[in-house]
Parts: C-alpha cells; structure tokens; sequence
C-alpha cells in the first residue's frame, strides 16, 4: 500500500506538468483509481475480518510509522475513495474551458496530494507521522482553495482557512505533547493509557476537540467555510465539504472511543455545541443570497447532526444506557456517509449552473428547470436528502437519534431527560428550518421566470458532470429504500466500541427496515403515474400560455419573490442570529409622485462580525506596535539579542531555568 501511494504522488509530480491540459485531468482520474482500488479492498477487509496491518517503519527523525486500517478508519476510506473519484470523473467536464496550464497542474498535483493525505490520516497511528499527514491535507486543501488566484478574494479566503487550520494544529500538537510526555508513548493507544489514568478526562479531551473542531466547522469556528467553499472550483467545494470535514469528525471519534472518565459531562458539552451548530448555521443559510455560501451554512448544520449523535452517545455512556450509546454512534456514521453524498452532489449541481449561467447569486437565476431539466431533479433529489425526508438517506440517520432521543428520556436522570427533550425540540425545529431553506433555493432558482435577462443557459450541464451526481444520489436512495446493507457494516464498526450491547444490531432498526419498503412502494407508484400519465397526453394536445399575472399585462421579473421577501418574516423572527444591513429610504407623507425607490439588504456573520474580527483588529493593532522595534539599524538588533542573552543568564543563574 505504501509503495503504491508513493508511486503515484511521484507520477503525479514528475509527469503531470509535462502532459496536456486535456491529458491531465484523466492522468489525475487514474491515480486516484490506483491509489482507490487496494486501499477499498484493504478497507473491506479490516470491516469483514478485523484490523489490518499494512506497514510499520522506522526512521531517526519522525520515529515509528505505522499503517494500520482497522473498522472505524475503514469507514472513513471508503468515503474519501468515493467523493474524490467522483470529484475526478466531475472535473472531466468542468475544468474544460480552463486554459491556464500551470494553474491546471497545481491543481492536479495537489487533487492527488490530498487523496493521499486523507487516506494517511485514516492509516497513521503514530502522532508525528499522523501531524505530517494532516499537513499535506491542509495543505493541498489550501492549494485548491486558491486556485483562482488571480482573484484577492480567493488568495483572502485561502489564507483565512491556512491560519484557522495551524491555529487547530497547535492545539492538536500541545494536545500529543501532553500525552508523549505523561505516558512515553507517541501513538493513538498512549491516549487511552493517559485517560485510564486520570480521573478527569474534559480538559485533555477539550483540547482535541477544540483543535480538531476548525477542521469541522462547529460554532465559533466556522468562519472560514463561507467563503473558501465560495471561492473554490465546485469538484473541491464537493470533496472539501464531503471528506476533509470529515477527517476532524474522525478525529474526535478517535478521542471519544479512548476516554475512560467524565463521559456525561463531554456528552452534554457536544450536545450543546451540536446544537447550538445545528440552529446557528441552518439560520444563517436561509438568508444567503449565495448558493455556495448557502450550502457551506447548511453543512454547518449538516456537522451538528453528526455532533448531536456523538454526544447522546457519550450521555449512552455517562449514564450507563448502552441503547442510547449505540444508536448514537450508529447515527453519526450513517449521517457522516450521507452528508458526503448529497453534499457533494448539491455542490457538483451548483457547478453546472455556473458554468452554464456565470453566477452564483439566486436573485439574478430562476427558471432553469426549462433549460436545465436533469440539473433541476438532480438538485431536487438531493435537497430531499439533505432535508432528512423520505426515502432518502438522510431520513435514515435522522430518525435514528429520533429514536435515540427518546430512548434517552427513560434514563434515570431527571436532569438528562429533560436536556433530551429540549434536544429533540430543536432539531424537530432545525429539520423544519432545513426544508424551509432548500425550498428557497430550489423555487427561486429552478421554477418561475429568469430574474435576469442576460442569464439564460443555453444548454445543459455537460454528461461528465452529471453521472457522479446520479451515481451519489443513486447510493443515497438505496441506503434510504434498503438501509439494512450499510447498516448492517454500520454495526459492526459501533459493535467494537460498544461490545456490550451488540445484540440490539438490526433489530432496532426494524421500523426503518419497514420505511424503507413503503419507500419503495410509493416510488413504484410514482413511477406508474408518471407513464400512464405520459400515455394518455401523447393523445393530446399541450398548449402552453404565460402564468396569469393577477392583472398585470407587462411582464415584469421583479413581480416574483426573490431571497429577501422570501425569508422577510424570518428575518424578523430570527434576527438574534442574523447580521443584516438594510438600505432604504422610506416613502414620506409628502412624496405624491415618489422618485423611484431601491431597496438592498446584505447579510453578514454575526460571530466573525463581533467576535473574529474585533480580535483580529486587536492583533493587528498589537503587532503595528511592536513594529517599532524594526528599526532597520544592524545595532539595535545586536543590542536586542545581547538582552535576550543577558535575560537568559539572569534566569539560569537564580534556577528558574
């Protein structure tokens, strides 16, 4: 395996600058098949015949490395296999017009960068090898972020994302450090000895989470997605959103199934977190004007459910309820699958309207299911995923903690009861909020008139970029008519950390076997209607008029709702959570015959707002201060370092060094 992954990141290296744009993205789809193919395979095993030992070495800097794939980080490969090849097969079609060569080759390179280094995060066991790792898949991650470079928004958005991700890595690394020199020991199994032996296992844990959470995305430090996700080309958006978020999620698991002590107090710490991710973030995305930006918001929300089931199963834990502990890890796999399928497609989806339309902004689209009709149910199918409706996957997982949550309130702790049901109050609500926003973006961009007369594709997404959308929204109806197959490897996976309470497997689960075969059903009537339906009108004749317009005879685009009207009353409702500027000069008493009025509202991210940035501008001031010491003269720095070395004597001489 190793060899194999070496030898492809030198093909990737030596060969790709040299080959031509047209080669190149197919050069790129066939490392990743070699780098896929062994490491699915090894993969499966490590899932059907228990851990796999892959490579282990040593060398004087870095120390031991150890490849092993064991049920959890099995998981995790295939998810990373499958939204990179995706990503691969999607940008065929979407890279076609770019004609920058060395932007091309960056970008390829750094494609095949971070599917290794995704997949070495998933393998390493050992700290510094596992940091090396995480850094060429921040990295590469960076490199793609920016790769319209010529725009200072994108270079803006690139740097953001590199300082938050070394801000986590700091802490990632104070977090091994303590446990390299509490235990002797520098893989992930000196964690659970660190743990075993202390009694209070929060503080340790909180640095972990804390550093492991900006790769994430949860409240507070989130505020490099909005715009990275928005910048970045639409197959990196998908693969940024779908698997590298992913890898801090994998992370945390890999905290949680070592922690010995204290497991109630982390449970209601995630959930509240969770929770208060979930609510902040699907807020925020029914007011972006945006598609990406929308989108980035909504897998805020995305992660909190994913948050919401780690912490009932770290409350399953604390309060010896071994149910609660499995349907809450078995919840979070499933949804941290789903999210990489109908997450990747809706950004794949908002690809193809760019490059057919040239913006992003949902009040100059609308109408484009009469141009683009494959992207319109594409689009659709995915939302309904992401609503956590039926029949899809989302629906799956959500009723899972559904049932997690009220398997919780038969604890024998009055104050965990009640704390679960304010859980499932909310996330009944975010769910709601979650259809409210998709809905949005799918009537305002799909259905009604263009809002722009200039943006009226001429075609439809190209095919390349339309089969790895079908084929994820494919796997996303299956789990969701059928999930006892990905369950049933689900289990097996939650069964090695929670052994006790393996018996419950799929009988649990019985009421969303049955789901799924209604599911199944109601698709097949749907299906009869719809051929029947196209039976009887090829008898007829369809004639087609313009949409009554309540009186009005001049046809006039702003007529329809647009994102501000659509959400108005929200904003009203919401406006705790929702930074807004509002410009408007109101109509006077006096004004008979009015000049024409305009009216804009701009939304902004309260958190980065009145938080990051005030900070932000304190570390600016500070180090605008401290410049004074540049004084540009070779004495002044001579002097500095002879204080530095005088300061340094006094310390050693008086034993506080």
């Amino acid at each position: 395996m190793g060899f194999i992954l070496l030898f492809s990141i030198l093909i990737g290296i030596f060969f790709l600058p040299y080959l031509s744009n047209s080669v190149k993205p197919f050069l790129r789809l066939l490392i990743n098949l070699i780098v896929a193919i062994p490491s699915f395979i090894v993969a499966f095993n490590a899932v059907q015949y228990g851990p796999q030992n892959i490579w282990i070495g040593e060398f004087s800097i870095t120390g031991v490395w150890e490849l092993k794939i064991d049920e959890l980080s099995a998981f995790f490969i295939a998810i990373i296999n499958i939204s990179i090849l995706a990503s691969s097969v999607y940008g065929l079609g979407y890279l076609k017009e770019n004609k920058n060569s060395i932007a091309l080759s960056i970008k390829f390179i750094s494609s095949i960068l971070l599917h290794v280094g995704l997949l070495g995060v998933c393998m390493l066991q050992n700290f510094i090898p596992f940091m090396i790792s995480w850094e060429v898949m921040s990295i590469s991650s960076f490199m793609l972020v920016i790769f319209q470079y010529h725009k200072p928004n994108a270079i803006k958005a690139g740097l953001n994302y590199l300082i938050q991700m070394h801000i986590g890595v700091v802490l990632l690394m104070v977090g091994f450090i303590i446990v390299g020199n509490t235990t002797g020991q520098s893989n992930f199994d000196a964690i659970g000895l660190y743990f075993s032996n202390h009694n209070n296992n929060f503080w340790l844990f909180l640095v972990f989470f804390i550093g492991f959470s900006f790769k994430i995305g949860f409240l507070t430090l989130h505020t490099w997605m909005p715009e990275a996700y928005a910048v970045a080309p639409s197959n990196i958006s998908g693969v940024m959103s779908g698997v590298v978020k992913k890898m801090g999620i994998y992370g945390i698991l890999r905290i949680l199934f070592y922690v010995q002590n204290t497991r109630l107090e982390i449970g209601i710490f995630i959930l509240t977190i969770s929770l208060a991710t979930c609510l902040y973030g699907i807020i925020n995305a029914i007011m972006q004007t945006d598609i990406k930006k929308l989108l980035s918001y909504s897998s805020m929300e995305n992660m909190g459910i994913i948050g919401i089931g780690l912490g009932m199963a770290m409350i399953g834990f604390g309060v010896h309820d071994l149910a609660l502990a499995y349907l809450g890890f078995t919840a979070s796999l499933l949804q941290i699958l789903n999210h990489a399928l109908f997450k990747t497609s809706l950004f794949f989806n908002n690809g193809g309207i760019y490059q057919q339309t040239r913006t992003r902004n949902i009040d100059q689209l609308g109408g484009l299911s009469k141009y683009m009709p494959i992207t319109s149910i594409l689009f659709l199918l995915s939302s309904i995923a992401a609503c956590g409706l039926p029949p899809f996957n989302g629906f799956v997982a959500e009723y899972i903690i559904y049932s997690g949550l009220i398997e919780g309130m038969n604890a024998t702790f009055v104050t965990t009861e009640v704390f679960l049901l304010l859980c499932l109050i909310i996330l009944s609500l975010v769910g709601g909020l979650a259809i409210f926003t998709y809905s949005k973006v799918f009537g305002l961009v799909f259905l009604g008139n263009p809002r722009s007369e200039i943006i009226t594709p001429t075609k439809e997404a190209p095919l390349l970029m339309l089969i790895p959308q079908i084929i994820l929204m494919s796997i996303a109806l299956s789990i969701g008519l059928y999930p006892k197959f990905i369950l049933s490897y689900i289990t097996k996976i939650v069964d090695v950390y929670v052994p006790h309470y393996s018996h419950v497997s799929l009988d649990s689960y019985s009421d969303v076997l049955e789901l799924g075969h209604a599911g199944s059903i109601f698709i097949l009537i749907v299906l009869v209607l719809i051929i029947v339906r196209k039976f009887v009108l090829n008898k007829k004749t369809i004639e087609y008029q313009v949409t009554w317009g309540c009186g009005y005879e001049t046809k006039n685009t702003r007529m329809q709702y647009n994102s501000a009207s659509w959400a108005d009353y929200f904003l009203k409702f919401g406006n705790f959570f929702i930074g807004h500027h509002n410009s408007f000069t109101p109509l006077k008493k006096e004004d008979i015959f009015p000049d024409d009025k305009k009216m804009k509202i701009s939304y902004f991210d309260k958190i980065e707002s009145n938080l990051i940035q005030p900070l932000l501008e304190l570390v600016n001031y500070t180090l605008n201060k401290l410049a004074v010491i540049q004084t540009g003269q070779t004495q002044y720095y001579i002097l500095y370092g002879f204080v530095f070395l005088l300061f340094m004597s006094i310390l050693t001489f008086f034993k506080i060094l």
